[in-house]
């Protein structure tokens, strides 16, 4: 159809682009070599794993857990309960506690952590409230305490952190 808008906009588009215009369009592309291209790219990637770790703490964890044989506290400190919870709780149940600290061949302690001595120590706004700071001697006994805890963020609703002495 002659009077469409289609071709309409063709031939303006082609006056623009080929009469020249005060606002000329420029659509070129410049080429660059394929190390620039990489660069940008590995810049994008290493970009975006920050911001994964920063969110998530993988990697952090993975080292920690190879290296130190341990499992860092991840449970925000607002969800903590308070330490009278806690010391509440364990009262409650201490067969659970006492099959934790029989673990085979030596033994592990189950304390009441706080944000003071926590790698989460520059949180302020949790004064008043703790987790469970489990400390072992060995990896069988760690893999052991991992079994008789179960769930990998709470041991009877409270956030716990495992460390190898």
């Amino acid at each position: 159809m002659p009077g469409s808008i289609a071709p309409i906009s063709r031939r303006i588009w082609r006056r623009i682009w080929h009469h020249g215009c005060r606002y000329r369009l420029r659509l070129y592309f410049r080429y660059r070599s394929p190390q620039f291209y990489r660069r940008w790219l590995l810049l994008a990637a290493a970009l975006m794993l920050t911001g994964v770790e920063v969110s998530t703490g993988q990697i952090l964890d993975t080292c920690t857990g190879l290296t130190a044989q341990a499992k860092i506290n991840r449970v925000p400190c607002y969800k903590w309960p308070t330490i009278t919870k806690i010391e509440r709780i364990l009262a409650e149940h201490p067969e659970a506690v006492k099959r934790i600290e029989n673990a085979t061949p030596s033994g592990a302690s189950v304390s009441i952590g706080t944000a003071r001595n926590s790698w989460s120590g520059l949180i302020f706004r949790c004064r008043g409230k703790g987790f469970l700071d489990i400390s072992y001697g060995s990896y069988w006994e760690m893999r052991e305490i991992k079994s008789i805890i179960g769930d990998r963020k709470h041991f009877l609703g409270i956030p716990y952190e495992l460390w190898s002495y």
